[in-house]
């Protein structure tokens, strides 16, 4: 489910949560992503305005006879490429999960060809919203069942999390 994304079209990009039933009210869906500003275009397009900035700015102090700054300028662009690679990565993915007759199923999709996926029958899953002891850490959204816990909602407020767990909460008490 995670692969066809393609219903959430208008959503994607502005909500970290989106919630939808079926039409037949018996399946409910919640997609978790980041909210993610910039794409891999618009990434790339700033990646390659700022190399092409830092080598003419280096190119002239290379003409200078200052060659030592390429070494320099190389390493930061590559520095920042690898930043950028990994902000990508981490803004691309996305966590779906899916209510319906009786099962639970969260659909974890971090990076193209690595799905992980979880089931669990709705009845026997606990949603626990777990605090922090130290109170500028973010609370970890958990959801258990026959000792095996999924951590959702990493990338997601405190509102946003604290709202996802009434709901899940809500939709799965619908089964006991």
């Amino acid at each position: 489910m995670c692969a066809n994304l393609s219903g959430w079209a208008g959503m994607a990009g502005h909500l970290m949560v989106a919630d939808r039933y079926s039409e037949d009210n018996r399946t409910r869906q919640f997609l978790i992503q980041p909210n993610c500003s910039a794409g891999w275009k618009a990434t790339s397009w700033f990646f390659a305005f700022i190399l092409g900035v830092t080598l003419i700015v280096n190119g002239y102090f290379v003409s200078l006879g200052a060659w030592l700054v390429m070494p320099f300028a190389v390493l930061e662009m590559l520095v920042l490429g690898v930043a950028l690679y990994g902000f990508l990565k981490q803004a691309n993915g996305r966590e779906l999960i899916t209510i319906s007759d009786g099962e639970l199923r969260i659909e974890r999709l971090r990076w193209p060809g690595h799905k992980q996926t979880w089931d669990f029958q709705a009845y026997w899953v606990k949603v626990i919203l777990r605090g922090n002891p130290a109170t500028w850490h973010p609370s970890r959204l958990l959801l258990r069942s026959h000792g095996q816990e999924v951590l959702v909602g990493e990338c997601l407020t405190e509102t946003e999390r604290r709202r996802l767990a009434k709901d899940l909460s809500d939709c799965v008490a619908v089964f006991r």
